[in-house]
């Protein structure tokens, strides 16, 4: 089978994380025009730019923001262009059942949720990974209608579930990058509840995270897809999953891009 084309997108994107992932596909042995393309979208039009620019008798998988997933769920994408998600897999009410970090918690529609005051600081977030908001901290006494307006986030289905969690302490969080259930690469995206990308390097850390993410491939708990990424993070003496995120849309950090790559290519390769 042709491996995949690559499109990625550069509209609002991080000039130095888009080298990375150029600078990992040359590695590779991709070629601009060959294996890859950029392209770019338009704020509030469902248009791709660049469009020509790409095969239409290839897969074609794009690196891309969560409008790109949203746009292939409404069937605006070609139709060879190819989003690793599935609606039940990504959405922890009804995915895997993974030992999630927010395993206790409560999931009302937004329209619930908006206006509910707690005495106690609770987390929450979309029970899936589309992310209208990032997850977010409401203080006693504030409404997340309250917290949202003082932050960015897209339309928010009224039907949309939320996850209601008590606070977690963690310490650092990872992203397992996972490529037909095979870890292929991690990075930590989070210490102490603080963003910070770091390559984890070879030694214990590295072989006791791969070690927690392999057992829950192995147990059969994570997303039956081609392509995924995982985020774990160890509290109380166990590994949890913070959640599990859309291949395409998911931050690689300071994970080995190359290895990415490579594997996502040869996973065509082999055909199966």
């Amino acid at each position: 089978m042709t491996k995949p084309f690559i499109a990625i997108q550069i509209s609002s994107r991080d000039d130095a994380d888009l080298r990375l992932t150029v600078d990992a596909l040359h590695s590779v042995g991709a070629l601009r025009g060959r294996d890859y393309e950029f392209f770019g979208t338009i704020y509030f039009e469902d248009e791709i730019t660049n469009l020509s620019a790409f095969p239409v008798d290839r897969l074609v998988i794009p690196i891309a923001g969560l409008k790109i997933l949203r746009m292939w769920k409404e069937e605006r994408l070609p139709p060879n262009w190819q989003m690793f998600w599935d609606a039940w897999d990504f959405d922890q009410m009804y995915g895997p059942k993974a030992p999630y970090l927010n395993a206790a918690a409560q999931f009302l529609p937004f329209a619930v949720v908006r206006g509910l005051r707690f005495d106690v600081p609770k987390f929450v977030k979309p029970s899936n990974d589309e992310k209208e908001f990032a997850g977010l901290v409401i203080e006693p006494g504030q409404t997340l209608d309250e917290a949202l307006s003082k932050t960015m986030h897209s339309d928010i289905d009224p039907a949309r579930a939320i996850m209601i969690a008590d606070i977690r302490r963690t310490s650092r969080e990872y992203r397992v990058f996972v490529v037909r259930q095979r870890v292929v690469a991690f990075s930590q995206y989070r210490s102490a509840h603080r963003i910070e990308h770091r390559r984890v390097a070879a030694g214990d850390e590295a072989a006791n995270l791969n070690a927690a993410a392999e057992d829950l491939i192995e147990a059969g708990l994570v997303p039956n897809v081609r392509a995924y990424a995982m985020d774990l993070t160890y509290v109380d003496g166990e590994w949890k999953v913070v959640e599990f995120n859309c291949f395409n849309c998911s931050g690689m950090y300071e994970a080995d891009r190359a290895a990415i790559f490579s594997a996502l290519f040869k996973a065509y390769d082999d055909n199966d």
